[in-house]
């Protein structure tokens, strides 16, 4: 568990928690059918959350939710705007891989067609091109990123087994079957 040791870090963290809080309470009122007008939705919650993980690890405080989590910068396929989101940085074997564990998104579809982006936490940047594996390449990498979690038995957990449609102790076929809707990308530095 990361304690926070500065100020910064802190207010960084309270900010975080009074999201999240939020969050829960709007989500839950959504879901209870207790909302009202005035209230928020749980798309509104996951913006909210997005922008103030981005804003941590721009700044430099790791955070991890299904792994260590980056800011990933890639050329947009239509806009050819730069477009840039916290994303999941799975180490396997010494190897990086991005892996969308929750389906193909426009993140994909733009590093698909760039090839190309940026990973960054804080300062640190890292330039990288991708590969897209094979159903067949994936599969390991998925169980061996994802298989303790997906075997736990909490909120994420929950939530990477209804995502992937595998269960705990899924073999490399299930996760095989997985990887054409949630693909996984192999990064290296670029040259």
């Amino acid at each position: 568990m990361h304690i926070p040791r500065d100020p910064g870090e802190w207010l960084a963290m309270a900010i975080l928690m009074a999201v999240l809080m939020l969050g829960l309470h709007g989500l839950r009122s959504h879901l209870t059918g207790g909302g009202h007008a005035g209230g928020m939705s749980a798309g509104l919650v996951m913006r909210a959350g997005t922008a103030v993980i981005a804003m941590l690890l721009s700044v430099g405080i790791p955070v991890a939710i299904l792994g260590p989590m980056q800011l990933l910068s890639v050329k947009g396929r239509k806009s050819g705007q730069l477009r840039t989101l916290p994303v999941d940085v799975h180490v396997v074997g010494g190897r990086q891989f991005l892996i969308a564990t929750h389906g193909v998104g426009a993140w994909v579809l733009n590093l698909r067609a760039a090839g190309e982006g940026t990973l960054r936490l804080g300062r640190r940047r890292t330039s990288f091109t991708v590969r897209e594996l094979t159903p067949e390449e994936a599969a390991p990498i998925m169980r061996a990123a994802l298989g303790e979690l997906v075997a736990s038995s909490g909120w994420r957990g929950n939530g990477v087994r209804a995502n992937l449609g595998v269960s705990a102790g899924a073999a490399d076929a299930d996760y095989a079957k997985a990887a054409p809707t949630h693909p996984v990308f192999e990064v290296a530095p670029a040259a």
